[in-house]
Formats: C-alpha cells, sequence, structure tokens
C-alpha cells in the first residue's frame, strides 16, 4: 500500500502542485471532520487537526497513490 505524503499548502492558483494526478477535493462544513478523514486515509496523523472550526485556511494537498487528496477550508459557522 502506497503511503500518504502532505505535498505542500497553498492560496493561490501560482502556488498549487502540478496537476500530474487526480485531484479529490474533500469539502465540508467547519468541524465536519474533513482534516480526520484524511487522517484516516493516512492511518496517522498527517493533517493538521483542530478543536476550533474554521482553523484551516488554505488549501493542503496529500498526494496517495495515483490521487491528490486536497483539503479545504470548511464553511458555514466559522467566525473566520
Amino acid at each position: 500500500m502506497s503511503k500518504m505524503k502532505f505535498v505542500k499548502s497553498a492560496v493561490e492558483i501560482k502556488d498549487y502542485p502540478a496537476a500530474d494526478r487526480v485531484e479529490i477535493a474533500i469539502a465540508g462544513r467547519s468541524n465536519a471532520g474533513k482534516s480526520s478523514f484524511v487522517n484516516a486515509l493516512a492511518g496517522t496523523k498527517i493533517a493538521k487537526v483542530s478543536q476550533v472550526a474554521g482553523k484551516t485556511r488554505l488549501l493542503n494537498f496529500f498526494d496517495f497513490a495515483k490521487y491528490r487528496f486536497v483539503d479545504m477550508p470548511g464553511y458555514g459557522f466559522a467566525a473566520r
């Protein structure tokens, strides 16, 4: 089994990693468990999980086999 690897965090399109694989966006409400889902897929704590809703501010890119998972900022009740 391939190991999941953190690639980078970015805000602007020019800073995104090259589009060299299928990307899967993980989107949802703030505090819905998106980063926890990434950690479950990885089998380790690779994505930062916060107790405070709305903490993720950047797009976080993770490579896993032939896919790239993109952990996106939440929406909804976050105060930011």
